[in-house]
């Protein structure tokens, strides 16, 4: 019986993930230490110092962003409707993520732009992949926790 409860709480939460990550996309999640621009990409005077800069903190976002849905996969392990949606959120997300950077550093130039970007697109590039990688990263932890506050009132005394 108790077997039964979490499969259809994670059924639940498979039906609701798409919603959490739209959520925290489309508001802003809140991630302090990313809504800063690092010193590096502001006192950068070259594309290449940007690239150098906003490389580095891209493959650290990004291994911490594998840390986080290997934890919800782990979490939801034996549900394969909830694996599945995790997989499709994550592609969305991606798509979601490069349009929108390369959308806001065309903007910021007056027309579209391709690689190589100039000095001041490349930094507005990685300013949005900072600021929508703290925006995700703050929606799988709300995510996460609420799985993890969901199973433990669940638990009997």
């Amino acid at each position: 019986m108790t077997s039964l409860k979490n499969h259809t709480r994670q059924n639940r939460y498979a039906r609701l993930l798409p919603v959490l990550l739209l959520t925290g996309i489309f508001t802003g999640g809140s991630a302090p230490a990313l809504a800063q621009t690092p010193n590096c990409l502001e006192q950068a005077r070259s594309s290449s110092e940007i690239d150098q800069c906003g490389g580095s903190l891209m493959r650290h976002l990004e291994t911490r962003m594998e840390s986080d849905y290997k934890r919800l996969h782990e979490r939801f392990a034996g549900n394969e409707k909830m694996q599945e949606r995790l997989k499709a959120s994550r592609e969305s997300w991606e798509i979601y993520r490069n349009n929108q950077c390369l959308m806001e550093a065309s903007a910021a130039s007056g027309q579209y732009v391709v690689k190589p970007l100039s000095l001041e697109a490349n930094k507005i590039y990685f300013q949005c992949m900072l600021r929508t990688f703290g925006e995700m990263r703050t929606t799988l932890e709300k995510l996460h926790s609420s799985a993890t506050e969901s199973t433990q009132t669940a638990k009997p005394h």
